[in-house]
């Protein structure tokens, strides 16, 4: 099953893989901000996951069980949504989600301690504002040819 706006032909290797949308995963609780910046990065012809992220509950989340996370590791950029009221292995995964990711957009208050070096912060959760990131962050990773 193909996420919002991918084409079922599209990905690595495959035909059309050219004109596939950039896909993109949110991680951050189901709160009106993350429903509002996956509408605007779909209006600017992204696809976009949601993730409602690592929870103190290790089981929950590869990244906190240390492994690889499928869903990180498929799309192009990361947005880390403010996390309300997280606990330390949230903080954690938070943090790992972050350095896992091709690119990541950090957005509002959510505090990464260290912050990949490579993360785009915004310090709203504007969607236009998050949006405008996630633009910025996608022509880096074509600029660098990943």
């Amino acid at each position: 099953m193909a996420a919002a706006g991918a084409s079922e032909t599209s990905g690595p290797g495959l035909p059309g893989a050219r004109d596939r949308r950039r896909l993109v995963v949110l991680v951050g609780q189901d709160v009106p901000e993350r429903g509002e910046v996956a509408r605007e990065l779909i209006g600017r012809g992204l696809a976009v996951v949601i993730c409602g992220g690592p929870s103190s509950d290790p089981e929950s989340c590869a990244i906190l069980r240390d492994e690889s996370c499928a869903i990180v590791d498929s799309v192009d950029a990361a947005v880390i949504l403010p996390y309300p009221g997280h606990a330390r292995g949230t903080a954690a995964g938070l943090v790992l989600c972050a350095r896992s990711a091709r690119a990541v957009v950090v957005a509002g208050h959510v505090r990464l301690d260290p912050a990949p070096a490579t993360a785009v912060r915004t310090e709203t959760t504007d969607p236009y504002a998050v949006g405008e990131a996630v633009e910025r962050v996608l022509r880096e990773i074509e600029r660098r040819g990943r």
